[in-house]
């Protein structure tokens, strides 16, 4: 292992990397604080037992990366990541590129029947046959020195990495479901994933049971806050928590003192420093109220919309157990809503889904095939073949 604080041994390092078929990535950041996570550290490992690994202070005085941005854009060689979305964020906001081609080990190990959002730490466990000390694991990786404790850490973070992806990649060549995991890969690595629109900021929070006036509002201040958080690079709760603006939207405020006094906002750094604008932002939400727009997934659901997303649960939990992949990986909750409320595009409609669940999914709505119990076993039985 070779910890890299100049520029020329991360050059070197780039170039030996780029004649092997993959090399594996992960970062360590500091998001705490941070609307952008502040990237620390990246450790890259080269294949084979005893491949080349190395940790790259990009914290370093001086340290350009441009061979490591180089690399992570050479489509000859695979990026393998697990849980590589924050990663990919990260590289994204630094060039605006996003590293291809992708390998990303939770990704696959949800298609290889590992469970919904596998950890690192498992995979290690189950396919490396080894136990990683995860003691550094909310270390502060922006202080210099890095102790070697959180070195030792942050290496293994890849050096298992390259067996888990030989394993993972060798059963997806056996079971022949490499191409689902190329239809995640594609989502994952579109700029669209990574671009952020602040008129949408409000799907970030927990919405239910508020009215379609409340509604309006929460759209006007959850993008002003997002704006604001971009502009200052703070999280965005420490302008306002999603608690107090749903009170400030639920109040909608007249003047500045009523403002003032809204319960879990008005002593909030939003309103202290940003009132004129949170006031606007009201003012806005409530001139809109009345026009169309209040999403589906909000508006009260109906008995039997309820009944038909519990069964449609129930349906993906027999698929998922009987084809060895997670639930959440065939349908997540909005995409169950969306085929309730009858929306063609949803996800499990489409690509390999469609032939998994999707399908299955459309004859229980449309009554064709039932859900059963049978020694202690949920079953799907076809109703046009048992008459």
């Amino acid at each position: 292992m070779a910890l890299l604080t100049r520029t020329a041994e991360l050059d070197r390092f780039c170039r030996k990397a780029r004649k092997h078929p993959f090399v594996a990535v992960d970062t360590e950041f500091m998001g705490e604080r941070k609307y952008f996570p502040k990237l620390c550290l990246v450790q890259l490992a080269m294949p084979g037992d005893f491949g080349e690994t190395a940790l790259v202070d990009v914290l370093a005085p001086t340290m350009k990366l441009d061979s490591l941005h180089a690399l992570l854009s050479d489509n000859s060689v695979v990026k393998v990541f697990h849980s590589a979305k924050q990663d990919i964020e990260i590289f994204y906001r630094q060039t605006e590129q996003i590293p291809s081609p992708i390998f990303d080990t939770q990704l696959a190990a949800m298609v290889c029947g590992f469970g919904h959002s596998v950890a690192y730490a498992t995979l290690v466990r189950r396919l490396a046959s080894a136990r990683i000390d995860k003691s550094a694991r909310f270390a502060d990786w922006s202080k210099r020195p890095l102790a070697a404790k959180q070195m030792a850490y942050a290496l293994s973070d890849v050096t298992y990495l390259r067996i888990i992806y030989l394993k993972l990649k060798e059963t997806l060549e056996e079971n022949g479901r490499s191409a689902w995991v190329d239809d995640e890969i594609r989502i994952l690595t579109a700029p669209e994933t990574y671009r952020i629109d602040v008129d949408q900021a409000w799907r970030r929070m927990k919405l239910a049971h508020i009215s379609a006036d409340t509604f309006s509002v929460v759209k006007e201040l959850a993008k002003l806050r997002e704006q604001l958080a971009q502009q200052l690079d703070v999280p965005r709760r420490f302008l306002l928590s999603d608690s107090g603006l749903i009170s400030l939207a639920g109040s909608q405020p007249r003047s500045s003192g009523q403002l003032k006094r809204v319960r879990f906002a008005g002593n909030s750094q939003l309103v202290r420093k940003f009132g004129t604008q949170a006031m606007a932002a009201v003012q806005a939400g409530l001139s809109r109220k009345n026009q169309k727009g209040f999403p589906v997934e909000l508006e009260p659901r109906i008995p039997t919309e309820r009944d038909a997303s519990n069964m449609l649960r129930l349906l993906r939990k027999i698929i998922a157990r009987d084809v060895g992949v997670a639930e959440q990986l065939l349908a997540s909750s909005d995409d169950i809503q969306a085929i309730v409320t009858g929306d063609m595009n949803a996800r499990p409609l489409l690509g390999w889904r469609r032939e998994v669940f999707g399908a299955r999914a459309l004859q229980l709505c449309r009554g064709e095939i039932a859900l059963t119990l049978s020694n202690s076993k949920f079953r799907i039985v076809d109703l046009e073949s048992e008459h």
